[in-house]
């Protein structure tokens, strides 16, 4: 495909020349390997009770065939996709108003900001966190993005990279026949996503840079039944940097997390990658760019989040110790380090049972007040961004 127009830097040629190969690298590693015997995947593999639910990683430096690894990894479902977009609605934001934008009992979307106000001005704002969801009939598109540092220029590239990611896939998903194809397609729109972001600049780095995740949920061509569960969507997510998606089960009434390896660090002042100019050569970090798969039932929900709302349900974060949680470590750098795999699962453990309390306390206080609403006949979508403080 045609790439676009790419900025000059006001630095060197060299220093050009070298964004211009680390740019391309999204594209490259989508054409066949040279070598395939240098291509790597790691597949998660998934927990019990959770076998619809598939991700691959991989590492653009290890010249990755991402299509066979695909091909090899990912069970491709058959998707039925119509072969033209009929939109219903559209949420982009945050607006000025920072208000909770819908559609019917489908979809929401809100960005909130937990930091103080000071002066009369509040920290952190222009808030750089957003989300666009494209709402069509058969297929709902979505992505969240989180500008990296304060300012309008991650603000702006959170904005930039959103609203591509979610047009290019619109453009192209109608070619789609499977979740193999649809893969593809978000793969090839965070590329885009990136190329908008410094496109225009008259130095590269004058761009901001922002984590991404984008997903697509779409019916599948035959319903699957695995474990008395019938499954009738998928969702399939890329993502880099440390946004977030869980999925909250209907059927079971638990969360499941789906973005397993965003953080893996557990440093918070680390993303784990970005777009935009990253490096020195003023291209992306891609080290944790990974691929996901989930089947849905009927009146599953899945929950898109920016770091803002998952550092939340952190342990960590909330000021609990390894010790709360029956890890035996002092410290978290201490458990991370010793029993880096237990630490993580039980960190996201806590995570899926704080995210059960909110919404079981928010259920109990709706029907208590005779609040309700009806449930649509589908599987639904649920996008949340926010920028908030630690505390």
């Amino acid at each position: 495909e045609e790439s676009a127009p790419l900025p000059t830097s006001t630095e060197s040629s060299d220093q050009t020349r070298a964004f211009r190969s680390s740019s391309t690298e999204l594209l490259n590693f989508l054409k066949p390997a040279q070598s395939p015997s240098s291509a790597s995947s790691s597949l998660g593999s998934p927990s019990s009770g959770q076998t619809s639910t598939t991700n691959l990683s991989f590492s653009v430096q290890s010249g990755l065939d991402v299509y066979r690894a695909l091909t090899d990894s990912f069970c491709n479902h058959t998707l039925r996709i119509p072969t033209k977009l009929n939109l219903l609605s559209l949420l982009s934001g945050p607006d000025d108003s920072e208000q909770v934008e819908s559609y019917g009992n489908y979809a929401s979307a809100w960005t909130v900001s937990s930091y103080p106000t000071v002066q009369g001005s509040r920290l952190g704002d222009p808030i750089c966190d957003r989300f666009c969801v494209q709402i069509c009939e058969g297929v709902t598109l979505v992505a969240v993005a989180d500008g990296c540092n304060w300012g309008t220029k991650p603000r702006e590239a959170a904005l930039l990279a959103s609203s591509e990611l979610v047009r290019y896939v619109a453009s192209k998903i109608a070619t789609a026949k499977d979740v193999l194809d649809t893969s593809m397609i978000l793969l090839k729109g965070m590329k885009r996503a990136h190329e908008k972001i410094v496109v225009g600049k008259e130095d590269m780095f004058d761009a901001g840079t922002t984590t991404l995740i984008g997903a697509v949920i779409a019916p599948l061509h035959k319903e699957k039944v695995e474990n008395d569960r019938v499954l009738k969507w998928a969702c399939m997510i890329a993502s880099v940097g440390d946004c977030s998606a869980f999925i909250y089960r209907s059927r079971t009434h638990c969360f499941e997390t789906i973005t397993k390896k965003y953080r893996e660090n557990g440093d918070v002042r680390d993303c784990g990658g970005r777009l935009g100019p990253s490096g020195d050569d003023g291209g992306p970090d891609l080290r944790n760019l990974s691929l996901y798969m989930v089947l849905l039932e009927e009146n599953d929900t899945i929950f898109f989040t920016s770091d803002g709302v998952h550092d939340n349900l952190d342990p960590e974060t909330l000021g609990l110790s390894p010790l709360d949680l029956g890890i035996r470590f002092a410290s978290w750098s201490e458990a991370l380090s010793s029993d880096s795999l237990n630490t993580l699962n039980q960190k996201q453990e806590f995570a899926e049972r704080t995210l059960l309390d909110i919404v079981s306390l928010h259920h109990s206080s709706t029907t208590s007040s005779s609040t309700s609403s009806s449930t649509e006949s589908r599987s639904s979508s649920s996008s949340s961004s926010s920028s908030s403080s630690s505390s």
